[in-house]
């Protein structure tokens, strides 16, 4: 039972993560259709998310107002990757209210940037994740890391490993990774330390679950 709970809270802290980055890029939200398509959700409940009634904090967390990304935003690509002939770039940024965002653009197109990510050495591991579908198609998973990771690897559902960057933004200091991978052959992602390594299929159990 208390397992059980734990992984629920675990489970709503990232959703009201996700909700916090997609309201806070709503000023430039453009095509929210998009939005709703890379977020996996109906333009009807993102209506909701925008509006504060999904995926929110439970005691009314209390965020500094949200800044976006703007045209001229000075954005710094860390990596780069080309999967089924989309272009993925890991970048980060100062939005408009001086928080420290990264995102993962998709064919340039701005993706939903996660901002001031918290960390720390029992919680090494900050994350989001977008994909099309839950569970169908490509999902992207990205964030930020404590220092005291050493590295970043997905095993897939056949048992294959693969390792993945850790990019230090060289303007904050701050370390960030992405991941794009079939969702429905993604099986874990694991990040490393000299203590203890940490699966994020044990903290958002949700995103590597199989399509009914």
């Amino acid at each position: 039972m208390l397992r059980y709970r734990a992984a629920t809270v675990r489970a709503d802290r990232a959703r009201a993560l996700l909700g916090d980055a997609v309201r806070s890029s709503q000023a430039g939200m453009d095509n929210k259709q998009a939005v709703a398509r890379t977020a996996g959700i109906s333009r009807e409940f993102l209506y909701r998310v925008l509006a504060g009634q999904e995926w929110t904090w439970p005691r009314g967390r209390q965020v500094r107002p949200p800044g976006s990304r703007r045209p001229h935003t000075p954005v710094r690509e860390l990596a780069a990757w080309t999967v089924d002939d989309s272009r993925y770039c890991l970048v980060s940024y100062r939005d408009t209210q001086g928080g420290a965002c990264v995102a993962v653009d998709r064919g340039g197109e701005p993706g939903i940037p996660l901002c001031d990510v918290k960390v720390s050495d029992r919680h090494p591991v900050g994350a989001g994740m977008t994909m099309a579908t839950m569970g169908h198609g490509t999902a992207v998973v990205y964030g930020r890391v404590h220092d005291r990771v050493t590295g970043i690897y997905t095993v897939m559902n056949n048992g294959e490993r693969a390792d993945w960057p850790i990019c230090a933004d060289p303007e904050n200091g701050q370390r960030y990774f992405a991941v794009i991978a079939d969702s429905g052959s993604l099986a874990d992602i694991v990040a490393t330390g000299k203590a203890r390594n940490t699966s994020l299929a044990d903290r958002f159990a949700i995103w590597f679950r199989r399509a009914p």
